[in-house]
């Protein structure tokens, strides 16, 4: 089953322009979930597309803490960093894979913590493994 996506990284952990500063220390905002693009796919009708007024492609994704009370999200800085997702073989297993679902690209609020979907570049869309795939070369560890 598809598991709750991670997001790390070192960006600004003060939100805001003007009082922002850079992480000492790894952030990671767990239990992120992907919207989907379309309204049509959407549980609600309101797809990430909708939400954002934005012209979004097949390679993005659109993560966030939708029911969460408090803000919770990217910040300044953590562009490019990793979203990780661990995917088990059943719930009750603990163990499983980590796998690079996506990469961020950016968000719709110069704050940190924005109430908005994050906007991610998705990883497994073909064209974007292939791109991958091409600047890594030989590197490029096998899925187990």
């Amino acid at each position: 089953p598809r598991q709750p996506l991670v997001v790390t990284g070192w960006g600004n952990y003060v939100e805001g322009i003007l009082g922002a500063e850079s992480a000492q220390v790894l952030q990671e905002l767990t239990g992120l979930k992907e919207t989907p693009l379309n309204n049509e796919d959407s549980e609600d009708g309101r797809g990430c597309k909708t939400m954002l007024a934005l012209a979004l492609r097949d390679h993005h994704m659109c993560i966030w803490q939708r029911d969460r009370e408090e803000n919770a999200n990217a910040c300044k800085g953590d562009s490019g960093g990793p979203i990780s997702r661990l995917n088990r073989r059943s719930r009750e297993d603990q163990e499983g894979t980590w796998d690079l679902a996506g990469v961020v690209s950016f968000g719709t609020s110069s704050a940190c913590g924005s109430r908005t979907p994050l906007v991610v570049t998705r990883i497994e869309e073909p064209g974007i493994l292939a791109w991958v795939k091409e600047q890594v070369g030989a590197d490029m560890p096998a899925y187990p």
